[in-house]
């Protein structure tokens, strides 16, 4: 399917932390930003709060970042599994999460990097 057809450039679960964590990993590997709009994630439970969908654990979530031009591809595989586009890789030091056009979370890449490298597992202590 979608891995077969080499139409994933990265994936991640949300086990740890959730999308939020998930995204900030995603970045620190590829050392890059995003620009996300959480809206969408409201479509499959209304009653979801904020933190909920930004840090709720879960084993069923992924995190996929595909290259634009295998958008089309890539959704026509996830047919009949919930799947939403919601958001790009940038190349800048920030990540933007909005809902509803709303600034919900804003993040710069530096500034994250530092405060992890002074923890138990940033500091290689």
């Amino acid at each position: 399917t979608a891995m077969r057809d080499e139409l994933v450039a990265s994936a991640h679960d949300c086990s740890d932390g959730g999308l939020s964590v998930a995204l900030a990993e995603c970045c620190f590997g590829s050392d890059s930003g995003a620009s996300v709009d959480a809206s969408i994630l409201w479509s499959d439970c209304e009653h979801l709060d904020l933190w909920g969908a930004l840090f709720g654990e879960s084993l069923g979530r992924i995190l996929v970042s595909i290259r634009p031009e295998d958008r089309e591809a890539f959704e026509n595989s996830m047919k009949g599994v919930s799947c939403h586009y919601i958001g790009e890789v940038s190349e800048g030091d920030e990540i933007s999460v909005t809902r509803n056009g709303e600034v919900v979370l804003f993040a710069s890449m530096s500034e994250m990097r530092d405060l992890w490298k002074g923890t138990l597992h940033g500091g290689g202590a």
